[in-house]
């Protein structure tokens, strides 16, 4: 699941990004999207997206390694890395960066999101 989510959510292009990400919005808890969202913002990930027309895609690079497991603040939580590479394409250009993505992955009720977990935390950092 959490390999499928953060590739959901980093894929995506500079016509269709604001229904993917919409899309991609229902992996995250409430204060995990706002945090996602704001990092996004911070990055300019999408103004360069849009200013360069270009088509973003993710994919691991590995396998989700778990990290650590248990309760916090009071709920069941799981740390997760996942090596991903993204790579941004506008014609025929091309700019692959590697990122080691870490998730706080939480336990939610089924209301809130289908799988029963919700994404808290993201922090990706280029390799």
């Amino acid at each position: 699941w959490v390999a499928q989510a953060s590739t959901e959510v980093m894929t995506f292009t500079f016509t269709d990004y604001r229904r993917r990400l919409q899309e991609a919005s229902r992996n995250f808890t409430r204060k995990g999207w706002e945090s996602f969202t704001k990092a996004l913002e911070q990055s300019r990930i999408i103004e360069l997206v849009e200013d360069n027309q270009q088509v973003v895609t993710a994919a691991p690079r590995g396998a989700p390694l778990l990290l650590e497991e248990g309760i916090r603040g009071g709920r069941y939580s799981w740390v997760v890395q996942i090596p991903m590479v993204v790579t941004y394409q506008s014609g025929s250009k091309s700019r692959s960066d590697n990122l080691m993505v870490t998730v706080v992955i939480v336990r939610v009720p089924r209301l809130e999101s289908p799988n029963g977990v919700g994404i808290e935390q993201w922090i990706a950092v280029q390799q």
